[in-house]
């Protein structure tokens, strides 16, 4: 999920998968909407394992616990921890986008928001402007240009 190539429920098709290996059928991150540094896995762990990993537990009555791994790929060690990290079944990973992506939202939903006003005064302008030209009736509409010796 998130700013990864697909979106998507992927089979493992192996045995055995490990993190890097499911980024890489998924399409791995795109470079201009994902944030390397904010990768997220979420898993359900046994309740020993969160306890051992430091989670309060007490909020949880089920034997899984869920658990967010945070990985960052903007720190080398981050490639090493990802070849190592083996998936599991119900696994989810969620590349979170960029900050310029929200950026660019907010810069396109301006635009919008000025394309709105802004277009009808523009084709009203140009309209009037093709009838005084079709017309004859705008003064000026020719440009004489001359060099002066």
């Amino acid at each position: 999920m998130g700013a990864s190539g697909q979106q998507g429920q992927f089979s493992f098709g192996a045995w055995r998968l490990t993190l890097a290996e499911a980024m890489a059928k998924a399409g791995g991150l795109k470079d201009d909407h994902a944030d390397p540094g904010s990768v997220f896995i979420y898993r359900g762990e046994p309740r020993e394992v969160a306890k051992q990993l430091g989670v309060d537990c007490t909020r949880y009555s089920g034997p899984l616990v869920p658990v967010i791994y945070i990985l960052d790929l903007r720190d080398p060690g981050g490639y090493f921890i990802a070849t190592e990290f083996e998936m599991r079944n119900k696994d989810v990973i969620f590349a979170s986008n960029a900050n310029s992506v929200e950026a660019t939202k907010f810069m396109t939903y301006l635009r919008l928001i000025i394309g709105t006003v802004s277009d009808p005064i523009v084709a009203g302008i140009d309209a009037y402007t093709l009838k005084g030209l079709a017309n004859g009736s705008i003064s000026g509409a020719t440009t004489i240009v001359t060099s002066s010796r």
